[in-house]
């Protein structure tokens, strides 16, 4: 169950089977505007973790694992950042997730290991000189990027692989 109260009516959860935590969920919250001083107006919503969902699809092996191409993490205040230099990666068609929660960079580096990504991409302090790290997952080795050159070095450096 939920356990939120401002859900009226229906709520749902989506669960794996034969697995903990919920994968996403949802419900009516027909109050909640009007609670909140606005005018009455019937709703419905619903949430999922993306994370939990492509962990699980992985595991079953329904499907293959995506060709995960970057991972963007960041450090200190960077996150926005990071979020949008990710979106800019996937327009040049650069497969790319980006850490959006608050972690330490090593917490990071596990998680797109975890996704399989071939290279992280660190925005760091570097960002305000237009530079970021890359670093190669299965190397181990990193060093400085011109983030208008990212794409490129990106797209050359999968294309050895």
């Amino acid at each position: 169950m939920r356990g939120l109260d401002y859900y009226t009516r229906t709520v749902f959860e989506a669960q794996a089977k034969g697995e903990e935590g919920a994968l996403g969920g949802g419900g009516r919250y027909d109050d909640l505007i009007s609670n909140l001083g606005g005018k009455p107006t019937p709703a419905v919503g619903f949430a999922c973790g993306m994370e939990r969902i492509v962990l699980h699809i992985q595991k079953r092996r329904e499907i293959p694992s995506p060709c995960l191409q970057a991972y963007v993490a960041y450090i200190g205040g960077e996150k926005v950042r990071a979020i949008e230099l990710a979106s800019e990666l996937r327009r040049e068609g650069i497969s790319t997730v980006a850490s959006v929660g608050e972690k330490s960079l090593k917490s990071q580096l596990r998680r797109a290991d975890s996704f399989g990504a071939k290279l992280t991409i660190i925005v760091g302090e570097e960002i305000k000189e237009g530079k970021v790290i890359l670093r190669n997952m299965k190397r181990g080795e990193q060093g400085e990027v011109e983030v208008s050159e990212l794409a490129k070095v990106i797209t050359r450096m999968n294309s050895f692989r």
